[in-house]
């Protein structure tokens, strides 16, 4: 393949683009990338600690992903904590927007991730007709149509069905979701530009797990300056050298990954429609009186932000003097001592100090209680619960469970939190000897959040009853909900939840003496855990699994 054949593509309307934050990075638009993004969000809302204390805030944030930033804000401010994603509100298109904005007037389809707007912006300064597609339910391609995969900032700035935080993509993580990234690339010639493939909650396991058609990837990775090449070579072997994950996982030897500049690719291929007013010049932007008020706004603690971002970025040292030495829980709002002792008691398990997380999570509870807050008495419950199950309490772990749930039951918008609750106190009675008990309370809320498409928590959920089924001895009925749970979470592309289940049902096939199958689920379970790439312990118990499957079939050297 050559840049020609992709340019006569191009002009056919024949090419698919994904394209990420890296295309709005140059000027004049000048949006911060990811890690900007948080970096800025990171200094601001840390202002009022000592420097070193802020200097350990902002490490940890930088080290974690963006979509788990947003939800710790959201978590502890409410939708308010995503008013950051202002700065992206830019009105000057760059070259990078022009070119594909001449790419939806050749008929093209553009699929990105981005928030802003500027290739709206850019199509319709040349008044280019487009349609713009935010949800996924209306999947019927279109020429000059534009598919917003995470959502989109208005024309106000305000927010459009977003997805930033971990719980968002995950909310939207749907089959709809799968079809419509099939329908865009299985057979169409894509585009790669301004993308990083960091997108492991959604976008880099649905197309990794995509059957390829016909179609061909062009992935370009920027290096500003760069000439362009002729020829567009395949790669030789799938381990060529790819820093990005989504490269690594989408990617064949018939795709090409080329190192260039992208608004070279983009002007050669699609050219530049004339503009009616030029584009100001201009670098990158002084953002420092938005985070200002950014963080105003706010109006939660700095000590409680950083204290769970250094948390969720693994180090609870610091986050335990955060929560506990730098801001005393009493100086606060009934609330917000509450969350405080909430994160104290996280961080000292995190510490290996199950004693004194469990006082402060009882203390937690107790003032939630007095507050008259379900939301934050069954937070409370859920991290006290967890420190019971750790100390093996599993009958106080269960009461814990128990009282939540009895608050929570007149709260039907507390729903969410009453199945999590649920799932935890059947998984205790399970360990109390009472699966029959823990069977017949977690089935309709299984079947119900699989009806309301609360997938996540459903193969979750459906898991754990067929372990349950199989401790009452009826292995057909643990057999079929253990493939219910497999199909949804293949449904949703979790490679370690896969890998769990499929160790569940080897395990199953191996006490059910059906041991060629048991040694066929495991091999696939421990090929599902080595692609999440982090659960060396599930692998070991995998391949733990299959050794006794070989034993049974005469296999000792395997």
């Amino acid at each position: 393949m050559t840049l020609a054949t992709l340019k006569a593509l191009a002009a056919d309307g024949q090419l698919t683009v994904l394209a990420g934050a890296g295309i709005s990075h140059d000027p004049p638009s000048c949006l911060p990338l990811a890690r900007e993004l948080l970096r800025g969000a990171a200094e601001a809302v840390s202002a009022p600690l000592e420097k070193r204390l802020q200097s350990a805030v902002i490490a940890a944030a930088e080290a974690l992903r963006p979509e788990t930033f947003a939800e710790i804000l959201l978590g502890i401010v409410g939708p308010k904590a995503l008013g950051f994603l202002s700065v992206l509100a830019s009105d000057s298109p760059n070259a990078n927007h022009k070119a594909l904005a001449a790419a939806l007037k050749n008929g093209g389809v553009i699929a990105t991730t981005n928030f802003d707007t500027l290739i709206e912006q850019a199509a319709a300064q040349v008044q280019v007709p487009i349609h713009v597609v935010v949800s996924t339910e209306r999947l019927k391609l279109r020429s000059a149509r534009i598919y917003k995969l995470h959502g989109t900032l208005t024309e106000c700035g305000g927010l459009e069905r977003l997805a930033l935080s971990s719980g968002q993509v995950a909310r939207r993580r749907t089959g709809a979701l799968r079809k419509l990234l099939q329908a865009l690339f299985r057979d169409s010639t894509v585009l790669v530009v301004g993308y990083s493939g960091m997108d492991d909650f959604d976008i880099n396991p649905l197309l990794a797990s995509l059957p390829r058609g016909t179609g061909r990837v062009v992935w370009i990775d920027h290096v500003g300056g760069a000439s362009l090449p002729r020829e567009l070579e395949p790669l030789d072997r799938f381990t060529a050298p790819l820093e990005l994950k989504g490269a690594a996982a989408l990617l064949t030897q018939a795709d090409v990954f080329l190192r260039t500049d992208t608004t070279k690719v983009l002007s050669y291929l699609f050219g530049q429609p004339q503009f009616a007013a030029e584009s100001r010049a201009g670098g990158p932007r002084d953002n420092d009186e938005l985070w200002r008020r950014w963080a105003q706004a706010l109006k939660a603690s700095p000590f409680l932000v950083c204290g769970h971002i250094c948390l969720a970025a693994g180090d609870p040292r610091t986050a335990l003097q955060l929560f506990t030495t730098v801001a005393r829980p009493s100086d606060g709002t009934l609330s917000e001592r509450v969350r405080f002792m909430l994160g104290a008691a996280a961080s000292l398990r995190r510490l290996g100090r199950p004693v004194a997380a469990l006082k402060y999570g009882q203390r937690a509870v107790a003032l939630a209680n007095q507050l008259g807050s379900p939301a934050l008495e069954a937070e409370a419950a859920k991290i006290v619960g967890q420190q019971l199950r750790v100390m093996s309490r599993w009958r106080d772990a269960a009461h814990t469970y128990l009282l939540a749930l009895r608050r929570l039951r007149n709260w039907p918008r507390y729903r969410a939190q009453q199945e999590e609750l649920t799932n935890a106190l059947a998984i205790a009675l399970d360990k109390l000897g009472k699966s029959r008990s823990a069977f017949r309370l977690l089935e309709p809320v299984a079947v119900r959040a699989r009806q309301g498409g609360r997938l996540d928590f459903a193969s979750r959920a459906f898991n754990n009853l067929g372990l349950q089924a199989s401790n009452l001895n009826d292995h057909p009925a643990a057999e079929a909900h253990l493939e219910e749970s497999l199909r949804l979470k293949r449904l949703l592309s979790m490679p370690s939840g896969i890998g769990n289940t499929l160790h569940n049902l080897a395990w199953l096939a191996l006490r059910t003496e059906r041991i060629s199958h048991a040694r066929c689920r495991a091999i696939e379970s421990i090929r599902a855990k080595q692609r999440s790439g982090s659960d060396r312990h599930g692998i070991a118990q995998s391949m733990s699994l299959l050794a006794q499957a070989h034993l049974r079939l005469g296999r000792g050297r395997a």
